[in-house]
């Protein structure tokens, strides 16, 4: 991915999780353009390593964690009191050049997976490598 460093716009201690999704841009690094932005508050972006090259002619692929306005934060629970968007991860777990991971506290309850009805992990480290089988 070539990131140089993730900038948050905002503390992210007492955010339980952002949403991370992955975006095209024309820069490197700064702030994400309107136009690029999710339709929700953005709460952080990474930025790329000068030189680093482009996915198209003048394109890049970075990251922006944002939040959208019915979010755990924002909603005094909302629909995501004991669970998390699809693509939610936690901001502690979030690094230049490593995807963030969806902990229990960004999930806001214990993480356990299932297989015929019976509780087979309940760890959140296990649970997203599963997800990403």
């Amino acid at each position: 991915m070539n990131e140089d460093r993730i900038v948050w716009l905002e503390p992210v201690e007492n955010l339980d999780y952002v949403r991370e999704k992955s975006i095209t841009t024309s820069f490197r690094y700064g702030k994400i353009s309107k136009r690029d932005r999710p339709n929700g508050r953005v709460v952080g972006y990474s930025e790329l390593l000068p030189g680093t090259p482009g996915i198209s002619k003048g394109l890049f692929r970075r990251r922006v964690f944002w939040l959208a306005p019915h979010d755990r934060d924002s909603a005094g629970g909302g629909p995501y009191q004991h669970s998390a968007p699809g693509e939610a991860v936690d901001p502690r777990t979030v690094a230049p050049n490593m995807a963030g991971v969806l902990t229990e506290r960004a999930w806001g309850d214990t993480i356990e997976l299932f297989h015929d009805g019976e509780v087979i992990e309940s760890s959140p480290q296990k649970f997203r490598q599963l997800a990403l089988l």
